[in-house]
């Protein structure tokens, strides 16, 4: 008999709190959907890939790939499907980062008789983020179809399918969110791992007036602290109400530990200003699930923050519009968070092995190159301050030529105008000689005409008429800037 499962469809929908594995707290994620066979080999011709999308966490994709179109449907029946999900790095030498996969079988489609899913799968770590001490975060949502005869693919599979251990892979939940199945599949562990999704922040106090018109804005950074463990967010400029969406994982295995969530004004040429602080005790989040808050900030003696005067309007970034604020009730400064004290088997083993001679090796050797990198930025440092005074001299010197040009050119030009203010003269001079002996223009070049003129009485010769009427004093403006 012959099977009626002909192909799957996957639609890559989204991700969130992806893993940030750049400078910046972001990433450049692109997935990338495989179908494997029973042994969890790649089929040929069955690897497909999304574009990348450029700085963030939160990706859009909605991308569709259709598995199975050149595989034999007995193949397709005991094959796996498995996402892969990485940061791009185009630079030279250097490789695309794994941020995690979801690796189900294709029978598991068919245990709820439901043709299509639309769920969100966690992602777990590769083998090769394990080595490097990496962790997997965030989820990435599917959307998949089985294509052919729909009551025959249920009974081929459906009997096969109920009889799957959950133990290892990943169940296609709708029923329930991720965080839910989560809790209740490590109900009696301990959490170990803070995942925090910082959202945005309102009403933000001014630190930094306008200069001339306006109200004054602020350059707001977060920066999270629990157990010794610390992470910051990227700064946003010129922001009262900044929006993040970032996400940040803190080891966390104290049931007592409280979350210190520190707001500040980062500013270029000084330390960073305090805008606001708040602490969150994290028993409230033993249960394992998500738990979402919009927190008052508060000063550094723990009193709420008195509201920003300045602000009177709040504006939506997806609305143009504007709603006003009650000047009567004005908004209190406040950050949004979401919370997921989650329970993570491989950072347990981390935490509980103890450290062998080799691994202090490491520390002793990372510490080493820690060192190195720090005196390697010194340099790159003080080189770059000499390169810029190398810029600058360079600089001097090529407007000092300029202006040394401009010079030559401006006398240049003072010198032609001179010449012909001097030429001027001389023709007002000899017109003015020509009058005074009574000769016709241009008479004053005929020689024979001169001789004549000369003994008649009267004649006054250029000599006489130089010493007579002397030329009056020269003056001259320049016309040149």
């Amino acid at each position: 008999m012959s099977l009626s499962l002909e192909a799957v469809d996957v639609e890559i929908v989204e991700a969130r709190n992806l893993l940030a594995a750049d400078k910046g707290g972001t990433s450049d994620p692109f997935a990338q959907v495989v179908l494997l066979d029973h042994e969890q080999n790649a089929i040929p011709k069955e690897t497909y890939r999304t574009k990348a999308w450029k700085r963030t966490l939160f990706p859009q994709w909605e991308e569709t790939f259709k598995l199975g179109d050149d595989t034999l449907p007995s193949v397709i029946v005991g094959s796996y499907i498995e996402v892969r999900v990485y940061d791009e790095d185009k630079g030279l030498g250097s490789s695309n980062d794994p941020l995690g996969i979801v690796n189900f079988p294709v029978k598991l489609l068919a245990k709820k008789n439901k043709l299509r899913c639309d769920a969100w799968f966690p992602l777990i770590s590769t083998p090769a983020m394990t080595k490097a001490d990496m962790m997997a975060s965030g989820e990435v949502r599917l959307r998949c179809k089985l294509i052919g005869d729909t009551p025959a693919i249920f009974a081929e599979l459906k009997e096969e399918a109920s009889q799957l251990s959950h133990e290892g892979m990943i169940d296609a939940r709708t029923e329930e969110s991720v965080d839910e199945a989560h809790a209740k599949l490590y109900a009696d562990k301990k959490p170990n791992e803070l995942h925090i999704q910082l959202l945005k922040a309102h009403d933000l106090p001014v630190m930094d007036k306008a200069m001339l018109v306006g109200k004054g804005s602020g350059d707001p950074f977060v920066k999270f602290e629990c157990l010794g463990a610390t992470a910051n967010s990227t700064t946003k400029k010129k922001s009262l109400n900044p929006e993040w969406n970032e996400s940040f994982v803190l080891p966390v295995d104290d049931p007592a530990a409280v979350l210190e969530v520190w707001m500040y004004d980062y500013d270029l040429a000084s330390a960073p200003d305090f805008m606001g602080c708040v602490q969150i005790p994290l028993d409230s989040c033993l249960d394992k699930l998500r738990h979402s808050s919009k927190l008052t900030l508060l000063d550094e003696q723990g009193v709420a923050l008195p509201p920003s005067t300045s602000i009177i309007k709040k504006k939506d970034n997806n609305n143009t519009s504007s709603r006003p604020v009650s000047p009567s009730i004005p908004p209190l400064p406040s950050i949004e968070i979401t919370l997921w004290w989650k329970y993570n088997p491989d950072l347990e083993d981390l935490l509980d092995m103890d450290l062998s001679d080799e691994l202090k090796d490491e520390e002793i050797e990372l510490k080493a190159r820690k060192e190195d990198a720090i005196k390697r930025k010194e340099q790159l440092k003080q080189l770059k301050v000499i390169e810029l005074q190398q810029a600058k001299e360079e600089f001097n010197r090529i407007l000092l030529e300029n202006k040394h040009q401009q010079y030559l050119d401006e006398m240049s030009t003072l010198q032609d105008e001179y010449a012909e203010l001097l030429e001027e003269m001389k023709l007002n001079r000899i017109i003015q000689w020509e009058e005074l002996n009574q000769l016709e223009p241009g008479e004053a070049y005929d020689n024979d005409k001169l001789d004549q003129r000369s003994k008649e009485p009267g004649y006054v010769s250029w000599e006489d008429f130089e010493i007579q009427y002397p030329p009056p004093p020269l003056t001259y403006s320049a016309t040149t800037a």
